[in-house]
Formats: structure tokens, C-alpha cells, sequence
């Protein structure tokens, strides 16, 4: 997968003689957990699965028994080291409290009848959620370990990721930012602390993650994907693959929008599955127990009572408790920001009231003909 192999954590790096000599004089030539004087080892202290830096911060002279111990207890905790630097992994806990907790909610609603005699204004995001990665974002992109654990909200520190409840409100048209109670970026949260739409005493819950990369670091990867899907689009494959779009939109601006989203939306995605094909005579040679199909194997001989071989497939759900969810949500976050923003815009132009409808992204309004510039 071209993302994959653009954020491929890089390989470990050599330390050199000083930056060794001054952990050792930190540590007083002594095991940073026995106290033992045999020091022979460099450790990090939180795991490069969990992303932990290279940098002297991270590191700690051991000797070479509680080393051992340590990367034994690490494996036994997170038993990985992803190939890509934007992979988040929870315990159970915060799998269930945060992963599988509601996301933001897509709006799609009419709320009143347009007038006849009276025209209509459209207000669209273009690209709402991949402009609002690439563009919009500023905040520094959450990667979450197992070690991560929910913690009480500290005034005047926003989180990576706060629960939010405000309980009742008069207009939710108003507070569109907010549509219940759950998770809100660091993002979200500001714009609702400026606007007054909540105060510090409505965060229950912070959570925080582990490793930050900057917000440009997955931009620039994005913009990268998208030149070469664009380049792509110029191509006669990309011309047959649009077939009748072709003659209404620009294929080489159709083609990386298409591609993009599809993978923000794979981002989403928490449930993992691993497909498994095994070619037989016999369906008892197949190790699964549970739901299996098969089809004749290609050229396979013919007798009177069927193919002699078949290709059973099996699917297995994958339990890594990992995801890319945080990506996922980034786009998300962005896209309810500027649908609140461009609500906020309206309401000082003219009155909510006449909002006809919201479509995702989308706003649709019919002030009256004075409001109408």
C-alpha cells in the first residue's frame, strides 16, 4: 500500500560514543531499574512499537537481565512493532471506551420548505474532510499506545481527545458543533471553549496519546498520493475507469478524490478481517471450524459426482486491537468545524430560520432578498 510504504518507521538508529557517555553520567554508571553497576544495554523507555522518540530522553542504560525482562514485558503488552508510524494501538479498555465509542455524526436533514419566487443559496466545503486534513489541521496527529489510559481532564490543558457532555440545549442549530455527548478532537474543542458553546466543568474525561507526528508530516504525504493519482488520471486507464463521468468531470481531478476518500474511509474501519484458502479433495483437510465456501480449483479434472478439487476460503476476524481510527477522525472533526463555522456565518448574515437544509457538508438557505448578497 502506497501510505504504508510512505510512513515506514525508519530503521534504528546508531547511537554514537557521547551520546552513550552522557547517559551513562545521568545514571551514574548504574541500571536504571536494579541499580546494578554491570551497565551494558540501551533501552527505551517507552517502546519504539509505542513510538517512543530516538532521543536521549527515551533512552536508559540497563543491564543486560532486566533489558531482557523489560523487552519480554513490552512484547507481552504490545507483541508488535508496526511497519507504519501511524498506527494506533489500545488496550481493551480504551478499545471499548474509545474506539468503539460514537463518532461524529453525519448530518443529512431538511428543515424547511423553500419558498416559491425566492432563490436558494448553496454553501458546499469542497473535499470537506481531505481539505481538512491537508489544509485545515494544525494540531499534532495523535498515535496511541496500549499504555495510553483515560484520565481526569486537567483545567486550562486540553487533550488529544476529550469527553464532552453538555447535557440539554435550546438550539442544536446553534451549537451545531456539538451533537451529543462523546470524544472531541483538541480541535473541536477549542472552537467550542472560544465560542462559549462549553465551558471546562463540561469535560468529564482526557485522553491523551503517547507519540504526536506534526500535522504537516500527513499532509505532505497526502499531497504526494494525490500528484500521483492526478498523474494517473491523464492516463487512458484512468479515461475507462471514469467511463460516463468522463464527459461531465475532469478525470484527473475526479481520480485522486476518489482514491483519497476511499482510503480516509478505510481509516475508519475497525474491524479487520484475515481470508485464508486451502486446495483439497477432501473438506476435512480444511483447519476452520467455522463458515467456509468453496469453488472448483481451475483446472481441475471432472468426475460424475463433481470436481475432485475445491478451493475452500475461510474469513478470520483479526484481534490486534489496532487501527487508524485518529486519521479517520481528523477528517471528521474538520468537516463538522466548517459546517459550524459557515452555520456560524449565516446566523450573524441573516437568521438560522431560513437554513432549508443541511447535507453533510452542505448547507442550503433562502434568506429574504435583502439578506441576499
Amino acid at each position: 500500500m502506497v501510505f504504508d510504504d510512505l510512513c515506514r518507521i525508519t530503521d534504528r538508529p546508531f547511537l554514537p560514543r557521547d551520546i552513550k557517555t552522557e547517559l551513562a553520567g545521568r545514571q551514574k554508571g548504574l541500571c536504571n531499574l536494579c541499580g546494578d553497576a554491570l551497565v551494558e544495554e540501551v533501552d527505551h523507555r517507552i517502546p519504539r512499537s509505542c513510538h517512543g522518540s530516538d532521543t536521549i530522553d527515551n533512552f536508559a542504560y540497563l543491564c543486560s537481565t532486566c533489558h531482557a525482562e523489560k523487552t519480554k514485558a513490552d512484547h507481552q503488552r504490545m507483541n508488535v512493532e508496526d511497519h507504519n508510524a501511524y498506527m494506533s494501538r489500545f488496550n481493551e479498555e480504551t478499545w471499548a471506551g474509545f474506539v468503539m465509542a460514537r463518532k461524529p455524526t453525519q448530518v443529512v436533514c431538511n428543515l424547511h420548505k423553500a419558498l416559491p419566487n425566492l432563490p436558494c443559496m448553496e454553501v458546499d466545503v469542497i473535499s470537506c474532510r481531505l481539505s481538512g486534513i491537508i489544509e485545515a489541521n494544525t494540531e499534532p496527529i495523535p498515535i496511541f499506545s496500549p499504555l495510553d489510559e483515560f484520565e481526569s481532564p486537567q483545567e486550562g490543558k486540553i487533550a488529544d481527545y476529550s469527553w464532552v457532555d453538555l447535557g440539554k440545549v435550546r438550539s442544536p442549530l446553534a451549537n451545531y458543533i456539538w451533537d451529543g455527548p462523546r470524544w472531541y478532537s483538541a480541535a473541536e474543542l477549542k472552537y467550542m471553549l472560544s465560542y462559549g458553546i462549553c465551558t471546562w466543568r463540561h469535560i468529564l474525561l482526557a485522553f491523551n496519546a503517547t507519540a504526536h507526528r506534526p500535522a504537516g508530516d500527513l499532509a505532505s504525504k497526502l499531497k504526494k498520493m494525490r500528484a500521483v493519482w492526478a498523474d494517473v488520471g491523464a492516463s487512458v486507464q484512468a479515461q475507462v475507469w471514469a467511463g460516463a463521468k468522463a464527459k461531465k468531470k475532469d478525470v484527473k481531478q475526479l481520480l485522486p478524490k476518489t482514491a483519497l476518500l476511499s482510503l480516509l474511509g478505510a481509516w475508519g474501519r475497525v474491524k479487520n478481517y484475515r481470508y485464508s484458502t486451502c486446495t483439497t479433495s477432501n473438506p476435512d483437510d480444511v483447519p476452520w471450524s467455522g463458515e467456509v465456501t468453496s469453488s472448483p480449483s481451475p483446472f481441475s479434472e471432472k468426475t460424475e459426482t463433481g470436481y475432485i478439487f475445491q478451493d475452500f476460503t475461510w474469513k478470520q476476524e483479526v484481534l490486534n486491537l489496532g487501527c487508524y481510527l485518529p486519521l479517520n477522525l481528523i477528517g471528521r472533526s474538520q468537516e463538522r468545524i466548517r459546517v459550524a463555522t459557515a452555520l456560524m456565518i449565516v446566523r450573524r448574515c441573516t437568521k438560522l430560520s431560513y437554513v432549508l437544509s443541511i447535507q453533510v457538508d452542505a448547507i442550503y438557505i433562502q434568506p429574504p432578498k435583502k439578506d441576499f448578497k
